[in-house]
Parts: structure tokens; C-alpha cells; sequence
């Protein structure tokens, strides 16, 4: 593939992140428009030196090859690529062990329109039948019939009759464990709140369409992220399970400390 060609392909990408428009009639995002809005959101001119400005006719000269280096030591390109998708042996493990790791990972939503990203910074985990708070305690149902499936799906149940959830089916197929995702930090097009389980689904657009959805698509995935920092969890109290008796008391909702986007400390 041409020098051209892998730069259109990249502006191209991050232009439908960062919400920049196409032009009519062409297939690729023009470079300057694409960089405005990347150095925008990505705070290039506070990482490094701003690119010089382009010169020459847009529509002969469209996407040249110092845009590309711009993009590729930018904070926010090396973000993006750095997103590693995780595999299905993540979820088949110990419940509280993937709530731990999950926090920190990035839940990925990507449309036509826009690719939505948030960190995890507050999950629960629910452990099964013998677990007082957890779906699964009642049975197999229609409900909960994903909950005893293959782990790395989605979970999505509605609350109030309004409000959806989700949780991340966790190991192996028969368990009925989950684990609740409640609070996201924004990393890209999220302006809405995330600092609740029902707030990070409407943000997402997430509904019960993705029930029993396989996390390992390339539509909805939780991914990796390679440059994290460093994380302290917090245990407290699952929030609204006050019905499970000694349940009730478990340590089992973890978020990170000093993360502003927790829902309850």
C-alpha cells in the first residue's frame, strides 16, 4: 500500500473517532480538518509541537506525509492503537479476579457514526447461584439463560423498567456469574455522564439488543489498554442488593481510588 494510501487510511479512521465530516463525493477525510479536530481532542499542541500549517490545494495535495508522523507520536494515536481486544480466556477465570483486571480496560462501542470509549473504573461482581444478590440465584430463566452460557458475553437487563445494565459473563459455561460494569471514565465521544451503571449504557447506546452479545465482536468489545497507569482498587459493598442478607455485606464492588468518575465512594 502506498505512503498515501495507509495516511488516507488512518485519517480516515480517526476522523469518524473524533467526529470530523467527510467531503462529498470522497472516500477519505481531509488531512487538515482530520488534524484540527485530532489536535483538538487529543491536546497535541500541549504534547508536543503543533504541526505547521498545510500549504497548497487541499483537493490536489490532500493528505501528505508529516501529518502522518503527527499522528503517529500523538497522545491520542498511540491511545487508540495501543487498544488490544481481550480474549475469551480473560472472562473464563476466577469472577472477582476478571472484576479486578477489568478495571482500568476500555469498553469500546464503535458505530456508523462514532467510536465510543470508556475506561472501567467501578464494577461488582456477582458470583453465581449461591450468591443472594446475583440473577442467577433464581435459576435458569429466560432472564438469566446468558448468565449460564460460554463466558465474554453480554448480560443486558433492564431496571425500573427504563434503565439498562451491563454485565460481562464470567467462567466457564453453568456457573452463572457476572460482573456488573458501573461507572466509566470518558475517553472518546462520551459526553454524556458515565458514573452509573444505567448513565454508561445510555451514553453507549446500549440496550437489550446486545443481550447475549459476544464481547470478542469488533462492534462491542472491552480492550486492553496498553497505556494505563498504575491502580489502586477500593472494596466496598455492592450498591441496591440489601435483599441478599450477609450478600448484602460482601466486599465485592471494587473501583478505583481517587477516580472522579465512580458513582459511590
Amino acid at each position: 500500500m502506498r505512503r498515501t494510501q495507509r495516511t488516507a487510511k488512518i485519517l480516515s479512521c480517526l476522523g469518524r473517532i473524533v467526529g470530523a465530516r467527510p467531503v462529498p463525493g470522497r472516500s477519505a477525510w481531509p488531512a487538515t480538518k482530520a488534524l484540527e479536530k485530532l489536535d483538538a481532542f487529543a491536546g497535541a499542541g500541549r504534547c508536543g509541537r503543533r504541526p505547521p500549517a498545510l500549504r497548497g490545494n487541499v483537493k490536489q495535495r490532500p493528505f501528505i506525509s508529516a501529518p502522518l508522523r503527527v499522528l503517529c507520536t500523538s497522545a491520542f494515536f498511540r491511545h487508540i492503537s495501543a487498544m488490544q481486544k481481550l480474549p475469551r480466556c480473560f472472562y473464563d477465570r476466577d469472577t472477582v479476579t476478571v472484576a479486578h483486571e477489568l478495571l482500568g480496560k476500555l469498553l469500546v462501542h464503535r458505530t456508523a457514526a462514532a467510536e465510543r470509549i470508556g475506561r472501567i473504573v467501578e464494577v461488582e461482581a456477582y458470583l453465581g447461584p449461591h450468591d443472594l444478590a446475583a440473577h442467577s440465584s433464581k435459576g435458569l430463566t429466560e432472564r438469566t439463560k446468558v448468565m449460564f452460557g460460554p463466558p465474554g458475553y453480554a448480560y443486558v437487563y433492564l431496571i425500573y423498567g427504563m434503565h439498562h445494565c451491563l454485565n460481562v459473563v464470567t467462567e466457564r459455561e453453568g456457573r452463572g456469574c457476572a460482573v456488573l460494569l458501573r461507572a466509566l471514565e470518558p475517553v472518546a465521544q462520551l459526553p454524556e455522564r458515565t458514573n452509573g451503571p444505567a448513565l454508561l449504557t445510555r451514553a453507549l447506546q446500549i440496550d437489550r439488543r446486545f443481550y447475549g452479545h459476544d464481547l470478542l465482536s469488533d462492534d462491542l468489545f472491552i480492550a486492553a489498554d496498553a497505556v494505563a497507569a498504575p491502580i489502586k482498587i477500593v472494596k466496598r459493598p455492592r450498591i441496591g442488593v440489601d435483599y441478599a442478607g450477609v450478600w448484602a455485606k460482601r466486599r465485592l464492588r471494587f473501583y478505583i481510588k481517587g477516580n472522579p468518575f465512580v458513582s459511590r465512594r
